[in-house]
């Protein structure tokens, strides 16, 4: 008799529909499908050549380094905003925005003037901060979860002139290039991805973390629905500055960045949407939402056997 009072049904995992969703975004952007494996190529040939950055990062410091006048509180607020998009932690933030005022521009590593003489050991203070920034992260081609949060390690080194600095150390003809060479895949439209990738990952991770909290999508659906619109407000409320300033890595417009960062994130909405929500109200999965008097339509629906007008064309229910 216990059999009787249990619906038992399987379905496909939402963390991975979710991971779809960003890998769709993307694909929709730039559909080309060498497009990875060169994003690929270039993060590990950072990864493996991590030994070696560092040995000449104290000499690129030294060439590159300049004073410069301080930031003013609205350019700091800015700076930070740009560092808090692609997640890096606070103290660091402190450090870049406010402390040192720590940013590449034109070729010159520059330090707010006050801390430029007031810092006993600065090189090796700023060599501690960019180690740290270049978060280099393994990311899987066929697990786009992780995609984001490699590609954001890659534009925080970016801002502080990562490429210069790799640049450099290929130019020196003593120095190893096997594993450096590969940098040179992330060009054009595949650096465009990453930056893009690293704004728009907040949409799919948002989500993400909170079905890795609690998977139990027809609970908590209309709270799942507030993650997903609540990052594509924050993307959309990015201001424009926020986002000529990541353009400004790969010569693409502020307008033109917002727009396809937008976009990607209006496409992993409709996706999550369709694999996911849509679901919930099928049958059988729409049995289990509603108040007393829904769920007895709900009932008479299923002893009448018809089906909700959502699962018409065959539409699988998916989600418990």
């Amino acid at each position: 008799m216990l059999g009787l009072t249990q619906f038992v049904f399987t379905t496909a995992c939402a963390c991975h529909d979710v991971s779809k969703a960003n890998e769709w975004a993307m694909f929709f952007e730039y559909g080309d499908k060498d497009l990875l494996r060169d994003v690929f190529v270039g993060f590990e040939s950072l990864r493996n050549s991590v030994t070696l950055i560092g040995d000449y990062l104290d000499q690129w410091i030294a060439l590159r380094i300049q004073a410069a006048l301080p930031l003013s509180p609205p350019e700091i607020d800015e700076y930070r905003m740009t560092w808090v998009c692609i997640g890096v932690d606070s103290d660091i933030i402190d450090a870049i925005c406010e402390q040192l005022q720590l940013r590449f521009v034109d070729g010159r590593l520059l330090v707010c003037e006050t801390s430029f003489a007031a810092e006993e050991d600065l090189f090796s203070r700023i060599r501690g901060i960019m180690l740290t920034a270049f978060s280099f992260r393994r990311f899987s081609e066929t697990r786009w979860a992780s995609v984001g949060s490699s590609a954001q390690g890659v534009v925080a080194g970016l801002m502080l002139g990562l490429s210069d600095l790799v640049q450099y150390i290929l130019n020196d003809p003593a120095s190893s290039k096997y594993f450096l060479r590969g940098w040179s895949r992330l060009s054009g439209d595949r650096l465009e991805f990453v930056v893009v990738q690293s704004l728009v990952t907040r949409v799919s991770d948002g989500l993400l973390l909170e079905l890795m909290k609690d998977s139990r999508v027809l609970l908590r659906e209309d709270e799942l629905q507030d993650v997903i619109q609540d990052e594509l407000s924050w993307l959309s409320s990015l201001p424009l500055s926020v986002y000529s300033c990541f353009g400004g890595l790969v010569e693409l417009s502020g307008q033109a960045l917002r727009h396809r960062c937008i976009r990607a994130g209006l496409v992993i909405k409709a996706f999550v949407q369709f694999r996911i929500f849509d679901c919930t109200k099928q049958l059988p999965y729409c049995m289990a939402r509603g108040d007393r008097a829904e769920l007895r339509q709900n009932l008479d629906m299923l002893r009448a056997g018809r089906r909700h007008h959502g699962a018409a064309g065959g539409t699988q229910g998916r989600h418990s």
